[in-house]
């Protein structure tokens, strides 16, 4: 039996992989904001930053339409992502002499209910049973279409009564407002 030949192609490929992902080192990427919280549709700027000088790459990695601010400096960049439809976790990322490193910054997208089970963030929306203007009961909405029930007893004095519901989007702890 031959002895096999040495593959030239494996040392060539770790080479490779060497120079394209030099592994931990000094460089430090970093995002600003990291957590935005923004209405369905908006648009954020997003800052990516380098602790290296002269980056060999330094961007952002998203589905989202960006543009990129022209700002003056090599370790810095500023992206306007637009049209923001859904939660996202864009990436920013660098490769410097001394390493490569990456942040994310944390999109959380919010609407009003278009219809009593629409509405997000979930954590943030709750559905209210009414009476008239007397709250029956409130829950937090879960699923989607959100289920809500409440037992009533009926007396005569209910005969006529408007009996609906609402939905509260409460974005006050985020710096925003209650919406229903």
């Amino acid at each position: 039996m031959a002895p096999s030949s040495p593959r030239p192609a494996l040392p060539a490929l770790l080479v490779l992989l060497g120079a394209l992902f030099p592994g931990p080192g000094n460089a430090q990427t970093s995002v600003s904001p990291s957590k935005v919280i923004l209405p369905r549709g908006g648009s954020v700027l997003v800052t990516c930053s380098t602790s290296c000088d002269q980056p060999k790459l330094l961007g952002i990695e998203t589905p989202l339409p960006k543009k990129e601010l022209l700002l003056p400096g090599n370790n810095r960049k500023v992206y306007e992502l637009s049209n923001v439809q859904e939660d996202s976790q864009p990436m920013c990322y660098s490769n410097c002499p001394d390493g490569q490193s990456t942040a994310k910054t944390f999109l959380t997208v919010y609407w009003t209910p278009e219809r009593v089970e629409g509405g997000a963030p979930r954590a943030n929306l709750t559905v209210v049973l009414l009476r008239g203007e007397k709250e029956l009961k409130r829950e937090p909405a879960v699923g989607e279409p959100a289920e809500v029930t409440t037992t009533v007893l009926v007396r005569r004095d209910h005969h006529g009564a408007n009996f609906s519901c609402r939905t509260e989007l409460d974005l006050r702890p985020q710096g925003l407002e209650l919406f229903e």
